[in-house]
């Protein structure tokens, strides 16, 4: 099956999408509260729920946002929301390795929980402060460039 990008306005796209941040944030912190309990069996169901809760964030911000960046800059102008985006495939993996891990051999979770919440609070971080600004920043420019 497959997920297409919501159909909303620019400015109600990324409210919901840092609304769904304050969710994930939530999740996050469930998951990691059951891992420091060695509740391995809860911090796989959360870790798989995260990461399944993330795919249609995940195309709505690479099928509208970066697909705009893209469109309007380049590849080189839109090299910081590539890499920022990037993470993505980072963040499923980790939690596909924690999910998997709690559930085989909790003992060689080693710093991946950590690693993940880390990574996961500075992707949150960088599309909050950046990314959603420049998006409705070059939705404005490219909104006066067809006036011309």
């Amino acid at each position: 099956m497959r997920i297409l990008a919501r159909q909303l306005e620019l400015d109600e796209l990324i409210a919901v999408l840092s609304r769904e941040h304050q969710q994930q944030r939530k999740r996050l912190a469930e998951l990691m509260d059951a891992l420091e309990k060695n509740d391995f069996e809860k911090g796989a169901k959360l870790a798989s729920d995260f990461d399944n809760s993330s795919i249609q964030h995940i195309v709505d911000e690479e099928n509208v946002l970066l697909k705009m960046f893209i469109d309007a800059y380049g590849r080189n102008g839109a090299l910081d929301a590539i890499q920022v985006f990037h993470q993505h495939r980072t963040m499923h993996t980790l939690a596909d390795a924690i999910s998997k891990q709690s559930l085989t051999s909790p003992e060689g979770l080693g710093s991946t929980p950590s690693d993940f919440e880390r990574l996961v609070c500075t992707h949150f971080s960088a599309e909050e402060k950046r990314i959603f600004p420049w998006a409705l920043e070059t939705r404005n420019k490219l909104r006066e460039q067809s006036k011309i």
